[in-house]
């Protein structure tokens, strides 16, 4: 199990209720419009993305997958890394590392619901 920011613990894998990625987009069409893998011959179609900054905007939502992993894995690591500190009874200095965790717990809180 994890801990949370409070010394609570929360369960490791949290189950995700959004289609599973990878989400791409197709930047050759005129609208701007995100897909789950498979695109336009099967895949579900995640969003359709209007305004000034659409196809930044879609290529942004097509990467929320690959974005939710890597903050998981980064907030695994300071995991680790505060065990093992704690265990060896060294004095820790966050820092950066607990801004980062801190973003990083706040964003999986975000696209998880939780």
């Amino acid at each position: 199990m994890a801990e949370d920011v409070a010394g609570e613990d929360t369960e490791e894998e949290v189950t995700m209720k959004h289609t599973p990625g990878p989400w791409t987009t197709n930047p050759r069409a005129i609208l701007s419009r995100v897909f789950a893998d498979g695109g336009l011959r099967g895949g579900d179609d995640i969003a359709s993305v209007h305004g000034a900054n659409d196809k930044a905007n879609a290529r942004l939502i097509a990467a929320a997958p690959e974005l939710l992993e890597a903050v998981k894995a980064m907030q695994k690591a300071c995991d680790e890394w505060a065990a093992e500190f704690t265990q060896k009874k060294r004095a820790m200095d966050w820092g950066v590392v607990n801004d980062a965790y801190l973003k990083a717990s706040a964003a999986i809180a975000k696209a998880t619901g939780k």
